[in-house]
């Protein structure tokens, strides 16, 4: 297991002059979000040792001289302090999704007046603030645990509890097992629950099962492809043709669903972000992969009349089928 050190805000900068709102305070939130979404985007589809430093440049690239030199100077101070600890790791993928968590939260709706480049800085300014505030709510967990020296799992608790937050967002799942799982769990559902089935697919804008797995394959395969954005690969919406019912990704996207009290297990559940005029685009490819069995397992209760039956029995029949006697098979 590797362990990087990634700096904050006072880490880089000393204390700060600002709360994160007030950086972001001419920066719509829809916006901030996209600029989360788009960078945690660039780290799941580029393979390139140096994509940290992509991304800086990429933020940066419109900074004044005064800017870059504060940035500079900011880095080359801390790697001095570290002693060759740090190596250049700055945008990563829990601070980001905190980040888009953060803006659905701020909900700041306005048209930008101003998006020059100092709005670059201040987003830049405003993230660092987020990995200062996710670090300490780490560090905070850790010392908690430190004080519960009478308790009998205290050697355990202090090897996993620093480890655990960054476990869900280090997990990675294959999507081709995802899709398996869904085509197995369709399956027993054809068979098992034909009535409630049909309503779930109706609930969906689908027709057939086909057209379900359709959607979710079209999607995968795009949040695992580039795209043509010169700048930012990353960048592909999708867009329902004329016509095409977009029910099924409506019902994927955060904005939509959620409208305050977001929290990171709700992009779990709605790992799509819709804007208008765009499209809807995947805020992580792993947290879409994951929807693929996960969702389709909670959804067909709770968008049926299985909403009705009791839950342990429901996923545990699933559970029995799908992981035990068919994916078993793939051993």
């Amino acid at each position: 297991m590797e362990m990087a050190l990634i700096p904050g805000y006072r880490d880089l900068f000393g204390e700060p002059i600002q709360s994160y709102e007030e950086w972001l305070q001419n920066i719509p939130s829809p916006l901030g979000a996209l600029i989360a979404i788009t960078f945690n985007r660039e780290l799941d589809i580029s393979h390139d040792a140096h994509v940290q430093a992509n991304l800086i440049q990429k933020i940066a690239w419109r900074f004044t001289h005064e800017q870059r030199t504060t940035i500079s100077n900011a880095f080359q101070q801390y790697r001095a302090r570290t002693q060759g600890k740090y190596h250049n790791n700055f945008f990563e993928r829990w601070y980001l999704l905190e980040m888009v968590v953060r803006e659905l939260n701020r909900n700041a709706v306005f048209e930008p007046v101003d998006l020059g480049p100092q709005q670059e800085y201040n987003i830049l300014m405003a993230y660092s603030l987020i990995i200062e505030e996710v670090n300490g709510k780490q560090g905070n967990l850790v010392l908690a645990t430190a004080q519960s020296t009478k308790d009998d799992l205290f050697a355990y608790r202090m090897v996993w509890t620093g480890l655990l937050y960054q476990f869900q967002f280090q997990e990675r799942t294959d999507p081709a097992y995802e899709f398996y799982k869904l085509a197995s769990i369709l399956l027993f559902a054809c068979d098992k629950f034909r009535p409630q089935l049909k309503q779930y697919l109706n609930e969906m804008g689908m027709k057939t099962i086909g057209q379900l797995m359709g959607s979710f394959a079209q999607i995968a395969t795009g949040a695992i492809q580039p795209g043509e954005d010169p700048i930012f690969r990353s960048l592909k919406y999708y867009h329902p043709l004329p016509g095409v019912d977009d029910t099924h990704l409506k019902a994927s996207a955060i904005n939509l669903n959620v409208l305050e009290g977001v929290k990171i297990s709700d992009l779990r559940k709605f790992p799509m972000f819709f804007s208008p005029g765009k499209g809807y685009i995947v805020i992580d490819q792993g947290f879409y992969f994951k929807k693929i069995y996960r969702g389709t397992q909670f959804d067909l209760r709770s968008k049926s009349d299985l909403a009705s039956i009791d839950g342990g029995a429901y996923n545990s029949d699933i559970a029995e089928y799908v992981l035990e006697k068919d994916a078993s098979n793939l051993s």
